[in-house]
């Protein structure tokens, strides 16, 4: 059994390696900071970048929020959903209101050891502080032995992944519609200087009315005015040049991330999609997404041009307004915000088939891990 000291020497080992290989891979790629994207550089060299985030105040807030303390003996396990090397999910159906929801498992020592300690603590505090309707809700937490368990809304609609699984691609009516949704939790964020830096289809979950909510909130950051975060962050399909090429990024992260969402739910297939993997990395980074499928109106090609914009500084979203820049614009033409707002469910034009607020069908994925016991 590897002690915490051995751990964290593998640890520095692997992160010395990991960015080297980094470097490498950027070289052979062809991927090199200054030649592909020296306007970025001296945007960047000539801008005031505090590289120590300040978090304090709004950090400061949030630990204002208690935390409820549930108890282990409140859940029976009902189904996995998945397991990584620091946590395991379950759905768990709760003896007290007989509600589902979604646990989720961590084992403390590795988060100890590996330092993810304050990863953990901030995506909890930050739901609990979290007042939007498009934002997952976390209902407590309670710990037993070396674990800890966190208590997450169940979402019974399933992910925008599997519903692309199902009908391969979407209509811009509907994907319109997700996306809405999606702009105003980013709206939601930014205003607090949150960058999620997480949006891919398996982040996007719809409840039973088929409205949207964000889920997983480990990686997000709080950035301040005038500062970059300088880590490589989120699903690489989904990042942005400036993440890829480590120049440091801030709030349009979210929303090349949004325009590449926008891309595969009306295509059906990533926008920098290649049967090689280094060269979908290649081309994301270069900004050289796939042309156009001829179904795509006008409107939404010149949404996506503005969204994948290569340059931070003058993608959509980036001149001062956020999120009103995207709701401006022609697409959103006569789009109806209000409807989105209020989240009538009779408006929704996805309507996931559930029998009861407990039906767990958009979960049963093929190959699944059933764990009997927490």
């Amino acid at each position: 059994m590897c002690n915490g000291q051995t751990f964290r020497n593998f640890h520095r080992h692997h992160s010395r390696i990991w960015r080297n290989l980094w470097k490498r891979l950027l070289t052979v790629l062809g991927i090199r900071g200054k030649p592909i994207m020296s306007d970025i550089l001296s945007n960047l060299a000539n801008q005031e970048i505090s590289l120590a985030i300040n978090e304090t105040k709004l950090l400061f807030e949030i630990n204002q929020y208690t935390i409820r303390q549930l108890n282990k003996e409140e859940f029976l396990p009902l189904k996995g959903l998945s397991i990584s090397m620091f946590r395991q999910v379950w759905l768990a159906h709760s003896r007290k209101d007989g509600r589902i929801y979604v646990i989720k498992r961590i084992f403390k020592k590795f988060y100890e050891q590996w330092k993810k300690q304050k990863i953990y603590h901030r995506e909890v505090r930050m739901l609990a502080a979290f007042k939007n309707p498009f934002i997952v809700s976390v209902f407590g937490t309670f710990d037993f032995g070396p674990y800890q368990y966190i208590c997450y809304e169940y979402l019974g609609g399933g992910t925008l992944n599997h519903l692309l699984e199902e009908r391969l691609r979407l209509d811009e009516e509907m994907s319109q519609h997700i996306s809405a949704q999606i702009i105003l939790a980013f709206q939601y964020l930014h205003g607090l200087d949150i960058a999620y830096r997480n949006l891919n289809p398996d982040t996007v979950v719809f409840d039973r009315h088929g409205y949207v909510r964000l889920i997983d909130f480990q990686l997000t950051r709080v950035i301040q005015p005038h500062t970059h975060a300088q880590t490589i962050k989120g699903d690489i399909f989904y990042c942005p040049p400036e993440v890829i090429l480590r120049l440091g990024h801030s709030l349009p992260v979210d929303w090349w991330s949004l325009g590449t969402l926008i891309y595969e739910m009306i295509a059906g297939y990533s926008p920098f999609f290649q049967n090689e993997g280094h060269m979908t990395l290649r081309a994301a980074a270069n900004g050289q997404y796939r042309r156009f499928p001829s179904h795509f109106s006008e409107s939404v090609k010149d949404l996506l041009r503005s969204l994948l914009e290569q340059h931070p500084t003058r993608r959509l979203g980036s001149q001062g307004g956020d999120a009103e820049e995207i709701k401006e614009h022609l697409w959103f033409l006569g789009f109806n915000w209000n409807d989105i707002y209020s989240k009538d469910p009779r408006k929704a034009l996805y309507r996931p088939r559930l029998k009861n607020d407990n039906d767990t069908t958009h979960f049963d994925l093929p190959n699944q891990k059933l764990f009997d016991t927490f």
